[in-house]
């Protein structure tokens, strides 16, 4: 940590005050900032870090239900209703089904009032068709998707 003209100064002014100083402490070799380990202002270092520890095998969650994530695409999806637009062609609604991996998203025009098994058509004829049966649909368990897709 020797490279960065703060941290130096700092770490002389903590090493004359035991508490800390300016909410910054010195421990086992490393400054605390507001008890957050601090980080240089040293180009690019800030990136390797995160990206170390959000790539890395380290990085993720690696217990029994560690982070899912998905290996294909149009396999795992999200899927919510946008309603209360202005009507265009009698259309006031929007499925926006989101792919978990890409996060590409179709958006599916839907006429009010539309049912369960309109919705269900509407989600076989452009999603199914082109993609085939998702391994998993997160939504926000919304009465009509409860009922659409059980």
């Amino acid at each position: 940590m020797q490279f960065d003209a703060r941290v130096v100064e700092v770490r002389k002014k903590l090493e004359d005050h035991e508490g800390g100083v300016w909410r910054f402490r010195y421990k086992n070799k490393l400054l605390y900032y507001k008890n957050y380990v601090y980080v240089p202002g040293v180009p690019g270092l800030k990136e390797e870090i995160l990206a170390h520890f959000h790539n890395s095998k380290e990085g993720g969650h690696s217990g029994w239900l560690r982070t899912y994530i998905p290996e294909k695409i149009w396999e795992d999806l999200t899927m919510d209703f946008v309603e209360g637009m202005l009507s265009n062609g009698g259309y006031k609604s929007i499925l926006i089904v989101m792919d978990r991996l890409s996060k590409g998203a179709h958006f599916i025009p839907l006429k009010h009032p539309f049912t369960d098994s309109s919705v269900a058509k509407a989600f076989v004829d452009n999603m199914v068709k082109l993609h085939g049966i998702p391994r998993s649909i997160v939504t926000d368990r919304g009465k009509l998707f409860m009922s659409s897709f059980l």
